[in-house]
């Protein structure tokens, strides 16, 4: 899929391997969306094994976490992040390594406090939670049905035992906002749930990429906050900040992508086995700012908090990349 081809790991990912003499034309490689359904995903393992596929490289804990499930024959690297570290669980599993990301807004509270440094009336942070991804790991999604027996609101207020991205939580606090998380099982309720958000600057809306996973959950979160003028903030996906965000906290997929390509070559060239190769720490990050967006909301951007972002955006770019969860897998 060109989708994957163009994805910013996939870049560096080819230049470690010319850096390591080596190239795409050594390897027999193909992008493959996960499907959803279990059966699905056997039918794709089946397709892997009878292929000789001998690597998997798999983007994102939603996707690790159900590839996993049903494949323990094949080789896999992976890379991803929880903001409560759910997903850890992989790296005991001696047929898996990869990058494990940071996630540099939600990890670092000098990070976060650039929401404040952007918007200095915030009072309210939101983050909608996608009940069907693997974010909403067991424990989380149990709590928030015994939340939805007991409540009508559409968000979790902190400090509501019942939330689930409790780190996040603090941050607010020690930022000086309340913390909301809008749960959510179908479009409706999403929908719903980000009108009721007071408009303006007074809010900021949180997005993490388990978002992505529910078909067209980005159209509305897009569409509403722009009819509301709500500041959107992302984590590790500048296309969604391109597309009428304000700003994005990424690692350095380039440099994630160098580091897979070290271990594929450790893999299908030096024959190192997958479990005998470290989980790599996430090495870099790249924070953008779509002044455009910014513009618009009226936010006054200071020199100061300017130059901590990497990437400044001055015009409004328009044609979302959409990203999925592909699954690259080379074949020596």
């Amino acid at each position: 899929l060109e989708m994957g081809r163009n994805n910013r790991w996939f870049h560096g990912f080819v230049r470690s391997l010319t850096r390591n003499r080596s190239g795409l034309h050594e390897f027999d490689l193909d992008f493959v969306r996960l499907p959803q359904p279990p059966a699905m995903l056997d039918h794709v393992v089946r397709d892997f094994v009878g292929r000789g596929i001998q690597l998997v490289i798999c983007p994102g804990t939603d996707a690790m976490l159900r590839w996993s499930e049903v494949c323990r024959d094949i080789p896999t690297l992976y890379f991803g992040a929880h903001p409560e570290n759910h997903g850890l669980e992989v790296a005991t599993d001696g047929a898996v390594s990869g990058v494990r990301l940071n996630l540099p807004l939600i990890w670092s509270f000098e990070n976060f406090s650039l929401i404040r440094g952007l918007l200095p009336e915030v009072r309210d942070v939101f983050i909608p939670l996608n009940l069907a991804s693997r974010f909403a790991f067991p424990g989380v999604r149990a709590n928030y049905e015994l939340f939805r027996r007991q409540h009508r609101a559409s968000c979790i207020t902190g400090p509501s035992i019942h939330l689930g991205y409790r780190s996040v939580y603090f941050l607010a606090g020690r930022m000086g906002c309340h913390y909301h998380e809008g749960p959510f099982a179908e479009l409706a309720e999403l929908a719903g749930m980000l009108r009721e958000i007071p408009p303006g600057t007074a809010s900021a809306v949180l997005g993490f990429n388990d978002l992505l996973l529910c078909d067209n959950a980005l159209d509305v979160i897009l569409e509403i906050v722009r009819e509301r003028d709500l500041p959107l903030f992302w984590i590790n996906n500048v296309p969604v900040v391109k597309a009428g965000g304000v700003a994005d906290f990424s690692s350095d997929f380039e440099k994630v992508g160098e580091r897979l390509g070290e271990m594929t070559l450790q893999v299908l060239r030096d024959d190192v086995p997958v479990g005998g190769i470290p989980f790599a720490e996430d090495p870099g990050e790249r924070f953008t700012l779509n002044l455009q967006r910014c513009e618009e909301l009226g936010i006054t951007v200071h020199h100061q908090i300017r130059e901590r972002f990497h990437r400044v955006l001055p015009m409004a770019e328009h044609g979302l990349n959409r990203l999925g969860t592909p699954a690259a897998s080379p074949r020596h």
